[in-house]
């Protein structure tokens, strides 16, 4: 999704770059432009669109990769969640468990005290 925002955003800024370029061929041609000696504004203007692409390409290869990196992330995380999940018991299940040791240990107080009690009858 991020990748395709960055591609749209070079596409416009190609085309405005496009677009510009015929402007300013529009009023060289209408002489509104003063005259260039050896064509070294051109040459100029090259080298910044050139180095200008090269940045931006750069720039949408970074994003791209690092929102590849936190699509995998993500679906690690979401499996880790899942794996989690089924190691770990549930409060419900603790909560059984711990009853069924108090109830265990109830009765085995109980057949203490009886034991107990029968010894001092005796």
């Amino acid at each position: 999704m991020l990748a395709l925002r960055v591609e749209s955003l070079i596409a416009h800024v190609v085309r405005a770059r496009w677009i510009s370029s015929l402007r300013l061929q529009q009023t060289q041609i209408a002489g509104y432009d003063r005259p260039v000696k050896d064509g070294s504004a051109d040459m100029e203007m090259v080298l910044w669109n050139v180095l200008l692409s090269f940045l931006l390409a750069i720039l949408g290869w970074i994003i791209r990769e690092k929102s590849e990196e936190l699509h995998r992330i993500q679906i690690l995380l979401n499996k880790t969640r899942e794996e989690v999940a089924k190691e770990y018991l549930t409060r419900v299940e603790v909560h059984a468990d711990i009853t069924r040791v108090l109830d265990r240990l109830d009765r085995l107080d109980i057949k203490i005290d009886r034991l107990m009690e029968h010894r001092n009858a005796s």
